[in-house]
């Protein structure tokens, strides 16, 4: 088992039930070992050692929660087959997934990456292993266009290490969380990744959590129904157990007039007490919720305010707390069809409380007219006024265009569209309001400048804080936005 803090996270602090920790030593061993990390391969572990669970041990109750349990369980199913275990923990909070995959398999960013894969990891070389749990991500929840490729690389590395090509994965998805001052990035974009890597390997099973976790804390106590569908997964796929190995996944999106009918792979069984959070958008790239019913194995999604669907996300959201399962109690995972944003719109045009004004600028009004983004900006002597709404997610793949279409007031004043990068780095376009007639600008993303705190060449996408507007100048000035988008 491998990962950061939540496989950390130590059973005196998580959910579990008293049967759990009557653990049959015959059956099972732990393997601890302390964190280390090389910038080399190493050959052998720091303080590595077996041991046997003992409930009155306070060693012992400082031992990874799903370590424990997940052996518990485990231990309990092949007790009558007399099948032996041991369980390998290999984690340590706070670190990016490059940290655990090695150089010879990395071709990121990273200038310093594999040194716990080096120092914690590469000692079981040799080792007959017949799966590997991951549980990480929000350390990548900035990186997250990044994370799918990454989480790729780490299964083939760990493949070639243990000699196994088929080696199963079992991915633990990133629970509910609506982050905090230490990390404020939207988890949806990295549960994506890890969807979508899963997705395309026959030999990797996604473990859905969004019915749990904690909105406000990044470590929630609840680690128990992980390791009940881990147990699940891993008895069907490597002691053929009769259920399914997975949460439902989407096979095919048809359209039907004005719904979209969606098919499912692992979905016998499918039920849901609400079908709740689907939305979908029509070539506007526009969201709105939508009803969502379950016939027949297949799930249909309408939304009164979208005639010709195109678009759906379901559970794309940071703590969307979901609930529609499969006859073996999986979660379907979060989805959707859409392109990290591409053709979808940006801003918001339903909620006006979500725009921040820059209280150093000239007061200005955010209104919502007829579906449009209205900023208005009277006469002051302060020379501007700026709006802007949170992101804190990737905005789309590099080398595309981005399209702006507005009505201004012929006033002479400068509009800036501004991305504003966790970084603080503000990069932007910028042209005269010298029409009243709508106006549509298009600008390759590559032509955008940096016009402040500029840290590197490079605009990145994958940290965007805030998309902004800014009005400068003192005269009075009015834009009306319809679109904001990259194509």
């Amino acid at each position: 088992m491998s990962g950061q803090s939540n496989i950390q996270w130590p059973i005196k602090d998580a959910d579990y039930n008293d049967n759990d920790l009557n653990i049959d030593s015959k059956m099972v061993r732990f393997f601890a070992q302390s964190t280390v990390n090389s910038v080399k391969p190493s050959k052998t572990f720091l303080d590595g050692r077996w041991f046997l669970y003992d409930r009155n041990n306070e060693g012992n109750q400082l031992y990874s929660a799903i370590c424990l349990m997940l052996g518990s369980m485990l231990s309990k199913e092949l007790k009558t087959s007399n099948i032996p275990l041991g369980i390998m923990y290999a984690a340590q909070g706070d670190t990016n997934i490059s940290k655990w995959i090695s150089d010879a398999y990395y071709d990121g960013t990273d200038s310093n990456p594999g040194i716990y894969y080096n120092g914690m990891v590469n000692p079981f070389d040799g080792l007959n292993v017949k799966g590997v749990v991951w549980y990480q991500g929000c350390n990548d929840s900035s990186k997250a266009i990044q994370y799918k490729h990454n989480l790729q690389s780490l299964m083939e590395c760990f493949r070639n290490l243990f000699n196994d090509s088929t080696l199963p994965f079992f991915v633990v998805q990133l629970p509910c969380f609506d982050g905090d001052e230490g990390n404020k990035f939207n988890f949806a974009y990295v549960r994506d990744a890890q969807y979508e890597a899963c997705l395309a390997d026959e030999n990797a099973y996604l473990i859905a959590t969004c019915d749990g976790g904690d909105p406000c804390y990044i470590h929630p106590r609840q680690k128990r129904y992980i390791c009940k569908r881990l147990t699940k997964s891993i008895l069907a796929t490597i002691y053929n157990y009769q259920n399914a190995k997975e949460g439902p996944t989407v096979n095919k999106i048809e359209k039907q007039n004005d719904k979209l009918i969606l098919s499912f792979k692992n979905g016998e069984g499918l039920h849901s007490e609400t079908c709740k959070g689907f939305i979908l958008s029509g070539k506007n790239g526009r969201f709105f919720d939508a009803n969502a019913k379950i016939e027949g194995g297949k799930i249909l999604v309408s939304s009164e305010k979208v005639s010709d669907p195109m678009y759906v996300r379901y559970g794309f959201s940071r703590s969307p707390f979901l609930d529609i399962y499969n006859s073996d109690g999986f979660l379907l995972s979060p989805f959707r069809n859409d392109d990290y944003d591409r053709d979808i719109d940006i801003l918001n045009y339903s909620d006006i409380s979500c725009y921040k004004k820059d209280p150093s600028g000239a007061d200005c009004n955010v209104l919502i007219e007829d579906e449009k983004l209205v900023i208005e900006k009277g006469e002051s002597e302060i020379n501007y006024s700026a709006v802007n709404l949170d992101r804190w997610s990737p905005v789309n793949h590099t080398g595309t265009k981005f399209r702006f279409v507005y009505k201004g007031s012929n006033s002479g004043a400068k509009i800036q569209i501004r991305f504003i990068e966790s970084s603080y780095e503000i990069w932007a376009f910028t042209f005269e309001d010298d029409s009243s007639e709508e106006e549509i600008k298009e600008v390759d993303v590559s032509s955008l400048s940096c016009t402040y705190n500029r840290t590197n060449n490079r605009f990145d996408f994958e940290s965007i804080m805030q998309v902004g507007v800014l009005l400068e100048g003192k005269q009075e000035v009015k834009i009306s936005i319809s679109e904001a988008r990259f194509i």
